[in-house]
């Protein structure tokens, strides 16, 4: 290819003088400091290439071989995905991007199978505190409740009494011992000892 001049130049001369003519080096410095500072975040990691590949056109030097495309984009990765594809020895940037798409659909589908056997297996309560051998006996109630949260931190609850038989609202004593409701038939406050003898 030949210049005004006459004289041969290659296409990356040609490249770097287009773009020292219409492109304003303030903006090639933005863009710069854009791609030092790209993150994937909570991007999907094809948005990250898009993003990384668009900047990188004007960050020549700072990605001009291999080796320096390949560590800076794997600089601004997640966390999850930067440890496991730093085992993988990739020679080419193209071969650390298929690798990085795979692992990324890779962890989406074991999400799915983790959010689908948690819906269907029963949640287990484990406790933090050390078993001392000793054991409890849980109360049994006079009533049923379904609690619903009430502005005072106080539970408000559907209470079925089983020594009157009234389901009404009510409300649990701070010790639990006692419910206290209103019965709607005799508009009567009745309280009633929680714990069976």
């Amino acid at each position: 290819m030949y210049g005004v001049t006459g004289e041969e130049s290659t296409w990356e001369e040609f490249k770097r003088k287009f773009r020292e003519s219409n492109v304003p080096e303030s903006i090639v410095e933005l863009k710069r400091r854009e791609l030092e500072s790209l993150e994937q975040k909570d991007k999907p990691i094809l948005t990250y290439v898009r993003k990384f590949s668009g900047l990188s056109r004007y960050a020549v030097e700072e990605v001009n071989t291999e080796d320096k495309k390949k560590k800076r984009f794997r600089r601004g990765l997640n966390p999850q995905f930067k440890v496991q594809l730093s085992m993988l020895r990739a020679t080419e940037f193209q071969e650390l991007v298929d690798a990085a798409i795979t692992l990324e659909d890779d962890f989406k589908q074991l999400q799915e199978e983790n959010r689908k056997k948690a819906r269907f297996e029963p949640k287990k309560f484990v406790s933090n505190k050390p078993n001392t051998g000793l054991s409890f006996k849980p109360r049994y109630n006079n009533y049923y409740y379904y609690n619903k949260k009430v502005p005072n931190d106080q539970f408000m609850a559907q209470i079925v009494c089983r020594s009157c038989g009234v389901s009404t609202p009510g409300f649990l004593s701070p010790d639990a011992y006692y419910v206290i409701h209103r019965n709607p038939r005799n508009n009567v406050v009745a309280r009633h000892n929680s714990r069976i003898s």
